[in-house]
């Protein structure tokens, strides 16, 4: 960017284009009326070239409109007002105005807006093209003035070329700086002071030039405009370069004295030249000396603002750090904390200054940094620049609190390497108090899910989920998987016979067998639905199942359950078994709970109170007779459910107070078993006479394997009466 926007005339490009052009006409034709005074072949000096490309890059002009109206407007002035002969001032008037044409050709497309020449880019530009533009202009008047009058070639180009080069260095100089807004910092007083010297010097210099002229003191001028370019704004050393160059070009146009003329020798025309070589040179280097000067106060003046918005910005960091519940840290890529905020204290006891220096890992919780670890190295490895994870961090009395800690990377702009990390650290301890308890209350709501509330082992849903991962397990491994299908007998008659009270101490009692059955993790006794239980044993063959199954007979027996109402007067059941293993295979988990469930079916057809496996010959016998149980509904069969209390039941009960006759769990019973069976609470949980049938529809069986119903009894019953009728199998 070799220019920056700055702030236009508002002037239609009209109105601009006229005020141009009549500046460049009054300006020239003060020169023609100076030279014509002076008696000057030429003026070593045009101000209009410089005024007018300057208002052409400036102000919103038609351009070709006003160069060809400023052609002509200077032709008519040199032909009326320029001393004989007229074509010679014609043709210098031709070279000017062709070389601000050329120079605006060349700058105008490099800007966007205008030239700065405070840059020292944008001056070099200008200090180019200034050289430049004038030189074809120049050789075509030459050229002229050589056909038309014999005049020395060199001596006519020369004297205007630099005359040219010049006055466009000059004069366009300090009008492209003078309406831009300084962007260096206004000079302090002591550097107002600090001017006096180099003007004071210059002024000197140029008096001395004036007393002295046999010395060649004007060499003395440069130091004065290198001091006073590195000390006074860019506007104001221009403006002093420009004058000190009227003040030398004058003096050896007028009187002329030359740089190099006390040396003798020097002919008019060397005098010239080398006078404006001069002016160049010096006008050059001490403007941009002065464009240097300008960027490097620019530089700081940014520099300046820059520290001063970090300083404001580290003010309201640590303005945050210190007001914010969050511990922040700063740390080196040697794991060092480099800040730390107020805020430790509070949360973990620490001060500031007893946590820097020391490496954060030395507070991680030794069991949670195996987690952590695997974390950070992800972190470091990966491209992205933030992470967060949790952990225990050590407080200053011992004592460990939940942290959540935010790390974001911090990198070099220039190279990218990582500079530091910067961590966020707020306690959690309440929030993961609040997880755990959730999640508490979720495992407590998933033991429920999967548990029956009547008996407290597992639950049909849980069941069919074990089954299939053990029956997964067993294909995959090969190991041998038994199940026992488990029914209750005549218990649908018990339960109308002794109530439902009995009823539900009677499934929480066989529950409670069940479970003093299992001695294996694996094992899963559970309540399939009504008076049906079911036992998965992975890892147990079928001869094994039947042992167990011997065992909960055994267990039952001892337990002495009464069941009045059937011939044995207690409480039975019937075991179906089935396992697969080698040799043994089955289809499916479906196909072996439908084998156990066939082997129940046969054990309920011959008699009950016994137990039949799927490799007993008699199942053949019966194959046909067995119905197929339907698939399991996918919701699982209430826990307890209500019976009808229908007056036309087949059986009438002993009268007592509840309207039921006495529990076989009464004291001096199954109460002492550790399933606490016997005891009738209020609210307790009941097995359902629905439960009962629905159970009997999902096995297939028929009503008339259910024993018939007594007929009804006048008298209650009492201990000393005795039992009712037996009840054909």
């Amino acid at each position: 960017m070799w220019g920056s926007r700055s702030r236009r005339l508002d002037l239609s490009p009209g109105l601009g284009t006229a005020l141009a052009v009549l500046l460049y006409g009054a300006i020239a034709g003060a020169g023609v009326a100076v030279q014509r005074i002076a008696r000057l072949d030429f003026l070593p000096l045009h101000p209009e070239l410089g005024l007018f490309l300057a208002l052409l890059l400036i102000w919103p002009v038609h351009p070709w409109r006003a160069l060809i109206a400023a052609l002509v407007i200077s032709g008519l002035i040199v032909a009326a007002a320029s001393p004989p002969p007229a074509d010679l001032a014609l043709l210098t008037a031709l070279a000017c105005t062709g070389s601000v044409a050329i120079a605006y050709v060349i700058l105008a497309p490099r800007f966007r807006a205008r030239p700065d020449p405070t840059r020292p880019g944008s001056l070099g530009l200008l200090l180019i093209v200034s050289g430049i533009a004038p030189f074809f202009p120049s050789l075509l008047a030459a050229d002229g003035a050589y056909f038309l009058h014999r005049l020395p070639y060199l001596a006519f180009w020369l004297p205007r070329y630099t005359a040219a080069v010049n006055s466009l260095i000059l004069f366009a100089t300090p009008i492209l700086a003078w309406p831009r807004p300084s962007t260096a910092p206004s000079p302090r007083p002591m550097q107002r002071r600090s001017a006096l010297p180099p003007y004071t010097a210059l002024f000197l210099t140029l008096a001395a030039e004036l007393l002295l002229p046999q010395y060649p003191l004007r060499f003395l001028a440069f130091p004065s405009l290198i001091l006073i370019a590195a000390r006074r704004p860019f506007l104001e050393t221009a403006f002093t370069v420009l004058g000190w160059s009227i003040f030398e070009l004058g003096r050896a146009v007028f009187s002329g004295v030359a740089p190099f003329s006390a040396y003798g020798g020097f002919s008019l025309l060397e005098r010239d030249v080398v006078t404006e070589i001069l002016v160049f040179a010096f006008s050059a280097a001490s403007l941009g000396f002065a464009a240097s000067f300008s960027q490097m106060r620019r530089l700081q003046a940014l520099h300046a603002r820059s520290l001063q918005r970090l300083r404001e910005s580290e003010e309201r960091f640590r303005e945050l750090a210190a007001r914010s519940r969050d511990a922040i840290f700063r740390i080196g890529p040697d794991a060092k904390r480099i800040y730390v905020s107020p805020a430790v204290t509070e949360l973990f006891g620490f001060t500031p200054e007893e946590q820097i220096g020391r490496d954060w890992r030395d507070d991680v919780h030794p069991a949670d940094w195996p987690s952590v670890k695997p974390i950070l190295r992800a972190f470091i490895q990966d491209e992205e620049d933030r992470t967060a994870f949790s952990y225990r961090r050590r407080c200053k009395d011992g004592s460990y609190v939940w942290v959540e800690t935010r790390v974001r990377r911090v990198r070099d702009p220039r190279t990218g390497a990582v500079r530091e990390f910067v961590a966020n650290t707020r306690d959690i301890s309440a929030q993961k108090a609040a997880e755990d308890e959730l999640n508490a209350a979720n495992a407590r709501l998933a033991a429920l899910a999967m548990s029956d509330g009547l008996t407290g082992i597992a639950n049909r849903r849980a069941f069919d989920q074990a089954l299939a991962q053990e029956w997964a397990r067993a294909q995959r491994d090969g190991t041998p998987l038994a199940l026992l299908v488990i029914d209750i007998d005549h218990f649908k008659s018990f339960n109308d016979f002794y109530g439902h009270l009995a009823g539900d101490d009677c499934l929480r009692t066989l529950a409670g067998i069940l479970r003093s059955e299992v001695h294996r993790m694996s094992d899963l006794p559970a309540r399939y639905g009504g008076e049906e239980f079911v036992l998965l044993l992975p890892g147990t063959d079928l001869v094994g199942a039947k042992v167990i199954a011997a065992r909960i007979h055994a267990r039952i027996a001892e337990a002495g359950l009464r069941n009045e109402i059937v011939p044995t007067g207690r409480l039975t059941v019937s075991i179906g078994i089935a396992a697969e293993e080698p040799g043994r295979r089955h289809d499916s988990a479906a196909s072996l709970f439908a084998a156990a469930d066939r082997a129940l079916y046969a054990a309920k057809h011959w008699g009950r109170n016994q137990t039949v496996a799927e490799d007993d010959p008699r199942l053949a016998t019966i194959e046909g007779e067995v119905p197929e149980r339907p698939a399991p509904r996918e919701t699982e069969p209430s826990l307890s459910g209500s019976w009808p209390s229908s007056p036309s039941s087949p059986i009438t009960s002993p009268i007592t107070r509840n309207g039921k006759a006495p529990s076989p769990f009464a004291k001096g019973g199954i109460e002492d078993l550790e399933t606490g069976a016997g005891k009738e609470e209020d609210g307790a949980e009941r097995n359902s006479e629905e439960e009962g049938e629905e159970k009997n529809g999902e096995n297939g069986e028929a009503d008339d394997t259910a024993p018939p119903r007594a007929p009804p009894r006048p008298a209650p019953f009492s201990p000393t009466r005795s039992p009712p009728a037996a009840v054909p199998r």
